[in-house]
């Protein structure tokens, strides 16, 4: 994190991640299920590598050849039938439990992300917040229970294989096992640099993505310039410098994997001359050739367990660094608890204050609003206008408690917001935003987004109300329109939300600019419907320019986040 509340791909991994990201499993104990067959998978193998050396026993001093042959042989088949069964067990839970697990991590994180400021959506892009659930929590889901539980079975068998090794020859094992850790300095060296260059390949990876949204978006604007082929380009660099370093990684992976190879070969090699010398040279040394082939077996599946255990290490390298990402967004603290604080039965009248409020922005030296100071009595109209950046849309979200101020209070019916939980606040306010806010279903559900239990009479009277139900009504579904981008205009649009205010029925009700960007026809038919939706209501109404409220019973003028000049539309 480059600063508190930002996001960063570039984050530090401390370790434990695995771990503390298991806190969102709510199915932890199937994980735990899973993890005790694969340590029954990983230490199996070492049954098999005595039988087959008792084979070798048999083979070179048995009188009875053929009776002791059988009778090992039926062991055998116990054994693969059991290692089968268990095998399967171990698969069947690791692959039933993996998309609960991703399920589960997107359900907190989701979670999460509702109970955040708004100030952390300030300093965040969309793009990078979305890879979380999407890039992210998908190199999770390929990586983390799978490949966890076969990497914890390959270090069981590799543990598993020394010990008996140790206890078959420990003279021998002693001979051989300074491959181990030369192989361990190799990894360290190799992940060392590999972990680096995956963290630029994450960065790379979302600058890129960032890069496409903010253009798809701006697309407008992009061919109005005549710019597609220059964005294009642009956006090739970045995929470039992607391929870079992504091959940067597989050429220290190989590497790295080559020399471990040629060192576990080299071990073999020392393995078969040093016992083969022992049996030859030293008998008195009691190892005969069962325990050689024991010992053969025991060492070559510890060094295939390593072996495939540092095979998963650049996958788990980054599920490591995914899952630090998102436990970034998990272990953010929460500045505004939105169920804390009071919930009085009383209902809210609407008289607003400011005294003293005092504002900026994180990440921003100068204040949005400063020493700021006004009241409004219960169902008053007023006015906010001003230059852009003097603090107008600010009072709205301040009022909203969507964030903190630095000092000063903010009364509502003379109360402290801060005593009251912001969930009962922002029951009592009612929001018309500059640009309109749909979501993709009905015109009906967008409606009641508020007031989910609201009946049809309900919805339909209140876009009566915002003079939305006359073209609601030329639709051949009517209320059950599903809302598409390019499927209302701005005018109608904006005519669902004074809808959606008007059912909400709250005592206070913030108009953002509500006609700046509509056509004059659409503006004249919004105006009426703010009118309508503000009768009775404690109203604040956000402009830019004087004309437009007029019926304001008072105007305040804003300059430099403080109130320059108060009085009515005729006398300003």
């Amino acid at each position: 994190m480059s600063s508190k509340g930002v996001l960063d791909e570039k984050v530090e991994v401390e370790g434990g991640e695995y771990f503390r990201i298991m806190k969102c499993f709510d199915r932890r104990w199937v994980f735990g299920i899973a993890l005790f067959f694969s340590f029954c998978t990983g230490a199996m193998p070492m049954v098999m590598n005595v039988l087959m050396g008792n084979m070798a026993t048999i083979m070179t001093t048995s009188d009875n050849f053929i009776d002791a042959v059988v009778k090992l042989i039926i062991k055998m088949v116990i054994y693969i039938c059991c290692f089968i069964v268990v095998f399967l067990i171990q698969h069947f839970i690791a692959g039933y439990s993996n998309p609960f697990f991703i399920s589960d991590i997107r359900k907190h994180l989701y979670k999460k992300l509702m109970e955040l400021d708004i100030s952390f959506f300030d300093q965040n892009e969309t793009g990078m917040l979305l890879s979380r659930f999407t890039s992210d929590c998908a190199t999770l889901n390929e990586i983390y229970i799978t490949k966890f539980v076969q990497a914890f079975q390959n270090c069981v068998q590799a543990v598993a294989g020394i010990i008996l090794s140790f206890v078959l020859s420990w003279r021998v094992t002693l001979a051989v096992f300074i491959a181990y850790p030369l192989c361990g300095f190799v990894y360290w060296f190799g992940q060392t640099k590999i972990t680096k260059l995956w963290r630029d390949y994450n960065q790379s990876t979302a600058n890129a993505g960032t890069k496409a949204e903010q253009v798809i978006n701006a697309f407008r604007t992009v061919k109005s310039f005549d710019n597609e082929m220059y964005e294009a380009d642009l956006y090739r660099e970045s995929l470039g410098t992607i391929q870079k370093v992504f091959n940067r990684a597989s050429i220290v992976q190989g590497i790295e994997d080559g020399t471990i190879h040629i060192i576990i070969h080299a071990m073999i090699v020392s393995f078969l001359y040093f016992s083969c010398w022992i049996i030859i040279r030293r008998p008195n040394w009691g190892m005969e050739n069962g325990d050689l082939m024991s010992l053969m077996m025991s060492l070559i599946f510890s060094a295939l367990g390593i072996s495939a255990t540092l095979a998963l290490v650049e996958d788990f390298d980054r599920a490591q660094v995914s899952a630090a990402k998102i436990l970034k967004i998990l272990e953010e603290p929460v500045e505004i608890n939105q169920r804390e604080g009071q919930e009085p039965n009383e209902p809210v009248k609407g008289k607003v204050e400011f005294k003293n409020v005092c504002f900026k922005y994180k990440g921003r030296a100068e204040y949005a609003v400063k020493d700021l100071n006004f009241t409004i009595n219960p169902g008053e109209t007023v006015a906010l206008i001003g230059e852009s950046g003097c603090g107008k849309s600010t009072t709205l979200q301040l009022l909203q408690r969507f964030y903190e101020i630095e000092s000063g209070e903010i009364l509502v019916d003379g109360v402290d917001i801060r005593k009251w939980s912001p969930k009962y606040l922002r029951k009592n306010i009612s929001i018309v935003p500059q640009g309109p806010v749909l979501f993709t279903m009905s015109i009906k559900d967008n409606i009641r987004y508020a007031v989910p239990d609201a009946s049809d009479k309900d919805i339909a009277d209140a876009a009566q109300t915002g003079n939305a139900h006359p073209f609601i009504m030329t639709f051949p579904k009517n209320y059950n329109t599903q809302v598409e981008p390019s499927s209302l205009s701005g005018g109608q649009k904006q005519r669902i939300c004074i809808s959606r205010a008007i059912l909400v029925g709250a005592p206070i009700l913030l108009l953002d600019e509500a006609t700046a960007a509509l056509d004059t026809e659409s503006e004249k038919l919004v105006q009426q419907s703010l009118e309508v939706a503000r009768k009775g209501k404690t109203a604040i109404v956000v402009a830019h320019r004087l004309a437009t409220v007029i019926n304001a019973d008072r105007i305040f003028v804003f300059k430099e986040g403080h109130i320059v000049e108060e009085d009515k539309h005729d006398e300003l």
